[in-house]
């Protein structure tokens, strides 16, 4: 009697410890989840001056997962991982308010008040490489305890099963934002010309004429930099490097691109984006900027990709331009005018300059009277930007590049085992502005309840084209088509691209609606899948297909996509086996 009342005592103390446990666990997770929300430089501070009270819950959390009946229950079957689990939960925690906070405060200390730009226009890179330093501690801090609590057990129970789901779901977020912005910091003041002079090719390309690394390049701009002093230079028409060529595709590319059609292309600097990777991008680049007269005397350090999104965030930053022709673009529009209204209101020759002037004035705003707010709302725009293909960088620099791909700034084809990425990269094959229309969305599906390992997925990849038959009599020819290469005006024609993830495979693949056979191909060393969709007023494609992971795979499928005319984070996953065990 004596024993079943302890035990029955004991079992009641450590009900209770539990619901405190959770309860800290739960309030400070949700606080420092806003980070995110929050990242600007008051809004950060407010979130850790309330998260500052909060170390007192961890704390006492940790040191009640280490008492006596924790150890004493660690070791009883079934329940056992559980309550380690929860141990691993509370020490993580606090390990985060204890030593993470305080550096992200440290670093926000250096921005807040800094004065980042002189009263000459020059910016003052020191704060940015003190935040910088400080927000790399916080972000190594952060990554090892996400990786700690991944490692755990999957609670059984049900009560330690959703907590423990909850809190690995939204540090996994936390960490992956801090993540960027830690490398954010550390590409920043390199960029802006820390280790010297630099020069930067701004290649401005519009997503209405899909071409798979983002649109066709309609202008070339130029960055000079130096020690924080920025200068952009005029933006030139394609038109004027059209007679220099081909930026030396490889024979890979010109067979898919040139060789296959149904619209033959050139791959002069137009087409540059018609490989999905920024690098081979840059490269072309390059090459075709040593072919022109004011390129032969002047290196590239580095190339730029950007278009209307991206130029719409940047004046979502610096605040609306006004054109010489008196028109004001804001942080709402922009996007829609340059990829649409403009070819209904201007000639081709002035849609180039025009552009051009956009990407010019936008950018020098941003980088004029630069201050902590605006570094914070920059790195925030670079991480959506880059991860959905508005925005980009290639250095030609071993050590400096590796800086912008561990940032998530440079873009290319499936290539992480551990990070499973469906690619899907399309390029328009009628010669117009149809890609506006043309409306892409997907839906993955996930019933592999495995927690690692080679998982399982259905994939559907559906593009519509929205325009209508009576919109399009209103439409000027330039935007829905000239007939080019036997196309049908109103048509969007679309050459795509299908990648498997990195160590996966693709199986069942199948298509509905008008498209050519899926075909087997390979590019610069990489296999992939092929077709070519035709979409009518209204009409649509679907490719369908299963997708099996690496079994190095350590997080749920995602899509890698040639961008749209707007911000589209991409599908979630669908996980029937997660909804099945609610």
């Amino acid at each position: 009697m004596a024993f079943l009342f302890l035990l029955t005592f004991c079992l009641a103390l450590f009900y209770g410890q539990v619901q405190e446990v959770k309860k800290d666990l739960n309030i400070s997770m949700a606080s420092i989840s806003q980070i995110d929300s929050s990242l600007d430089v008051e809004g950060m501070s407010q979130v850790l001056r309330q998260l500052e009270p909060q170390r007192q819950n961890t704390q006492q959390a940790r040191e009640i997962t280490q008492g006596f009946i924790w150890k004493l229950l660690v070791g009883v079957p079934v329940v056992g991982d559980d309550v380690r689990t929860m141990q691993g939960m509370a020490s993580t925690m606090d390990s985060l308010m204890a030593d993470a906070l305080p550096e992200l405060s440290s670093a926000l200390g250096h921005l807040q008040g800094a004065p980042l730009s002189t009263v000459d226009g020059q910016i003052n890179l020191t704060p940015l490489l003190d935040a910088g330093k400080s927000l790399s501690k916080a972000n190594t801090i952060t990554q090892e305890q996400n990786r700690a609590l991944k490692a755990l057990p999957r609670p059984r129970l049900s009560k330690f099963r959703q907590s423990y789901e909850e809190a690995a779901k939204r540090l996994d977020y936390v960490s992956t934002v801090l993540d960027d912005y830690a490398y954010g910091l550390q590409v920043l003041p390199g960029l802006l010309g820390q280790s010297g002079p630099r020069t930067y090719a701004i290649v401005a390309m519009t997503p209405a004429e899909a071409r798979s690394a983002g649109g066709l390049v309609g202008a070339v701009g130029t960055a000079d930099i130096d020690t924080g002093r920025v200068s952009f230079g005029d933006f030139r028409s394609n038109t004027e490097y059209i007679s220099a060529g081909q930026g030396a595709p490889t024979e890979d590319e010109k067979r898919i691109f040139s060789q296959w059609g149904p619209l033959k292309m050139s791959l002069d600097v137009r087409d540059i984006a018609a490989v999905p990777d920024t690098q081979r991008t840059a490269e072309q680049m390059r090459n075709i900027w040593g072919k022109t007269p004011w390129g032969k005397q002047k290196q590239l350090d580095g190339v730029i990709l950007v278009d209307p999104v991206c130029l719409q965030e940047m004046i979502k930053v610096s605040g609306s331009v006004t054109m010489p022709d008196g028109q004001v673009l804001t942080g709402i529009d922009t996007a829609e005018f340059l990829l649409n209204t403009i070819y209904k209101k201007y000639t081709p020759e002035q849609q180039d300059v025009y552009f051009g002037q956009v990407a010019r004035q936008s950018m020098t705003q941003v980088f004029s009277g630069l201050d902590a707010g605006k570094v914070s709302r920059i790195l925030r725009n670079w991480r959506d930007l880059s991860l959905q293909r508005h925005f980009a960088i290639y250095m030609f620099d071993r050590q400096e590049e590796s800086v912008m791909e561990k940032a998530n700034l440079t873009a290319h084809t499936p290539d992480d085992a551990r990070k499973p990425t469906v690619g899907v990269y399309v390029t328009e094959q009628n010669s117009s502005k149809m890609d506006w229309y043309v409306h892409r969305s997907a839906k993955i599906v996930s019933s592999d309840c495995q927690q690692r390992g080679p998982k399982r997925y259905h994939f559907e990849y559906t593009m519509t084209n929205t325009l209508k038959d009576w919109q399009a009599d209103l439409v000027p020819t330039y935007v829905t088509g000239q007939g080019q290469a036997g196309q049908p005006r109103r048509t969007a024609v679309e050459k795509t691209l299908i990648y498997a993830p990195a160590g996966g495979q693709l199986s069942n693949i199948s298509v509905k609606g008008d498209a050519d056979p899926v075909s087997k191909q390979r590019m610069d060393g990489k296999n992939l899948y092929a077709t070519v969709a035709r979409l009518a007023p209204g009409e649509s494609v679907v490719l369908s297909f299963d997708v099996t992971t690496s079994p190095q795979a350590q997080q749920d499928l995602a899509l890698d996509q040639t961008p749209m005319g707007w911000m589209d984070p991409g599908p979630g996953v669908i996980n029937q086996c997660f909804a099945s065990s609610k």
